[in-house]
């Protein structure tokens, strides 16, 4: 059996909490990024009842901003008070952290019980899915969406013509899962849509639903 001492004081710290605080800032830009592309493709889509102005693609753009900033902290499991400090979010969506610190606690229980020496253990972290490419590529493409969907309701609520959305599911859609619930049950007042995506590697989007309003 594993003596306490300086294997339990290495596992100690690898159960801490990890610190996520540099990440928001690094995060925020592409978010950003990606949010203000989709607005513009968002008033495209609707270009036959509207004329989008400088005014309100400004205003779009202004609310992805604030989305981005919001998102990429929430991405660490954090988020920002009013005096502009980042602090734990309990109940952060999706957050990085909290999957990565569960499978961190998973390993280190299990190479615990089976006294697995500890620089195996540091190497069976660094080579396993929470920080490997797959687990990276699955991060980027669900968080693109995200940032694409949001920019795309941020688009049309400034255009004042989308009253609400339906939920189109992709197609590679494979379910059935939430995504078909999400689809059967809307469609959605604009401000009430549900967050999409709806789970990791999600690839369904919103579909805008026009009002008569005609084209000036």
């Amino acid at each position: 059996m594993r003596k306490a001492g300086s294997d339990q004081d290495a596992i100690d710290k690898l159960l801490d909490p990890i610190d996520w605080t540099g990440l928001p800032d690094q995060l925020q830009p592409d978010l950003d990024a990606i949010a203000r592309a989709a607005i513009l493709d968002a008033l495209k889509s609707i270009e036959e009842s509207i004329t989008a102005s400088p005014d309100m693609i400004s205003a779009a753009n202004t609310v992805a901003g604030d989305w981005a900033h919001a998102r990429a902290a929430e991405m660490v499991g954090m988020h920002w008070t009013a005096d502009g400090v980042l602090a734990e979010n309990p109940s952060a969506h999706w957050a990085i952290s909290e999957t990565t610190r569960e499978n961190v606690r998973e390993l280190v229980a299990e190479a615990f019980a089976q006294e697995t020496p500890l620089s195996t253990l540091a190497t069976s972290i660094e080579e396993s899915a929470t920080f490997g490419e797959s687990r990276a590529a699955m991060i980027a493409k669900t968080e693109s969406a995200f940032a694409a969907n949001q920019g795309n309701l941020a688009g049309w609520v400034q255009s004042g013509v989308v009253p609400e959305v339906a939920v189109l599911l992709s197609g590679d859609h494979v379910g059935p899962d939430e995504c078909d619930e999400l689809a059967e049950d809307g469609p959605y007042k604009i401000g009430e849509a549900p967050i999409l995506p709806a789970h990791p590697r999600c690839e369904c989007r919103y579909k805008p639903i026009l009002t008569k309003k005609t084209k000036t």
